[in-house]
């Protein structure tokens, strides 16, 4: 049960980060080309959050996804989280492949995004599904905001819940 709630906890954690979420310091945007945040975020990027296990028997989680933030304010996120987790008295990954959708704004120095729609499939271990439930942990509709720490033309920090940072660098083909 205590495995559970700090997988619960984590999936908490990872969601708003997955869908790129956040305040900010910014760089002087006029010497970028920039007019606006939104321009800055607009395109694709490749992003990467792992969250460490914090003790023998924890959970370390990580998350790799390509992001797509469009022009009219929709998200694509495509990706794969692995959980490494305790079980039989051993550690195994449990890789995950997934796929959201959503929707995003800046608000002051705020990026919230709302995940609409989110899709897991368990690619390492689906006999393992049945105690996981990790579809279940995650609503629709959930909404998160995180602070951003950085933020330029091709390289862009999330600080999340609890301090877990996101970082994510912009595609070669990420022009939005």
């Amino acid at each position: 049960m205590k495995l559970l709630k700090k997988l619960l906890l984590r999936c908490f954690i990872v969601m708003p980060l997955f869908a790129l979420v956040g305040c900010a310091s910014f760089v002087d945007m006029a010497q970028h080309g920039f007019k606006t945040k939104e321009e800055r975020i607009w395109g694709l990027w490749n992003c990467t959050i792992e969250i460490p296990s914090e003790y023998e028997g924890d959970i370390a989680t990580k998350l790799v996804s390509e992001n797509s933030y469009i022009r009219n304010g929709r998200f694509n996120s495509f990706g794969e989280m692995t959980l490494t987790l305790p079980h039989e008295d051993e550690r195994i990954d449990v890789i995950y492949s997934l796929i959201a959708t959503g929707v995003w704004e800046v608000l002051d120095n705020a990026l919230i995004s709302t995940i609409e729609n989110m899709t897991f499939i368990n690619e390492s271990h689906p006999e393992l599904e049945e105690a996981l439930k990790i579809t279940e942990m995650f609503p629709e509709n959930i909404t998160g905001s995180e602070e951003i720490m950085t933020l330029s033309e091709t390289h862009f920090i999330v600080k999340g819940l609890h301090g877990t940072l996101q970082e994510s660098a912009r595609a070669s083909n990420g022009d939005g």
